[in-house]
Order: C-alpha cells, then sequence, then structure tokens
C-alpha cells in the first residue's frame, strides 16, 4: 500500500477521474447526436444484429407488403397449395369463355400473378390480372367473365395465343 501510495499524485487521480468521464459520457453523447442520418446505408449487416431483433412492427409497414392470401390454382380452378385463400374463393366458369378464367374471391389492395410452368402442346403460359377497379374505369364488369359482379380480381391465362387452362400463382397483399 506505502507503494502505490508514493505513486498517487494529483495529476494521477486528476487523469483518471477524467478519462473514466469521457469515456462514460462520450457515448451518452454520440448516443444523443446520432440520428438516422448519421449511419452510412448499408452499415449495419445482418451480423450486426441479434437473431430474433428486429419484428415486423420495427419495419416500415409501406415498405413491406404483407401477404394477406397466397395460392397456386390448378388448370381446373382447384387451390394446390395456399395461406389464407379456401378452395371457395376461387370459381372457374365455363360461360362465356369455356377456358382461361378465374374469379379470385379474395378481397385485397393489391396483388400480382405469375404463370404456371410449360404445359406440353400450349407453350409457356401468361397470366394476365385484371382487378375489378380497372375493369370498372374500362366500363366492364367482371360478370363479362362469368364473375360475380363484385369479383375483386379476375385472372386470364393465356398460351400460344388462345385462352388455355393451365396452373397460375396469385399474390394479394
Amino acid at each position: 500500500m506505502r507503494r502505490l501510495r508514493g505513486k498517487l499524485t494529483y495529476a494521477n487521480v486528476v487523469s483518471t477521474i477524467l478519462l473514466a468521464g469521457m469515456l462514460a459520457g462520450g457515448g451518452a453523447y454520440a448516443a444523443t447526436k446520432i440520428g438516422p442520418n448519421g449511419i452510412r446505408k448499408n452499415a449495419v449487416r445482418s451480423k450486426h444484429v441479434k437473431n430474433g431483433g428486429i419484428k415486423a412492427i420495427d419495419l416500415d409497414p409501406t415498405g413491406l407488403p404483407v401477404a394477406t392470401a397466397w395460392a397456386e390454382i390448378t388448370p381446373g380452378g382447384g387451390v394446390r397449395a395456399s395461406f389464407g385463400m379456401s378452395e371457395g374463393a376461387v370459381t372457374h366458369p365455363t360461360n362465356p369463355y369455356p377456358a382461361g378464367i378465374y374469379c379470385i374471391n379474395v378481397p385485397a389492395q393489391n396483388a400480382s400473378v405469375s404463370p404456371g410452368h410449360a404445359a406440353d402442346g400450349i407453350g409457356f403460359p401468361q397470366a394476365i390480372l385484371l382487378s375489378r377497379a380497372s375493369l370498372t374505369d374500362e366500363g366492364i364488369s367482371p360478370d363479362v367473365y362469368g364473375c360475380a359482379t363484385e369479383t375483386p380480381w379476375v385472372v386470364i391465362t393465356v398460351a400460344a395465343s388462345s385462352l388455355k387452362n393451365t396452373y397460375f400463382q396469385i399474390l394479394l397483399h
């Protein structure tokens, strides 16, 4: 203890106290002064975030579409795989068109559709998505396609330049 007491000077004690204060206070100062624009874009990576540390509520809801329903539809209008969509949500009218028309009865703000795989003899299919709102803007009702008037979405599948029944996937969000 005598050896230590001999080396304790006013300057040593004050510099140690100041160093501890700077380390503690500097972190607190930085935490209050760094805002959202103070961090470079893409500076925070996955390795910097603890697993489960970010929840969906933490993300901007306008930047991340949340699926309300998804389904893979069979050529006959059946639902082969789905989330939030039942078999009854899809109808496949045969009047007035014998093929390629599907009525999707799931309300959603937006939707996207992708065609299924190429089938023998029909080439690579296309899937066209029409909303009730866009049809109404054109002065057309979904019932023109054999769908109920209140049907929110109509999908038309085409292959080799004609209406064909085929697989497709639809995402509603």
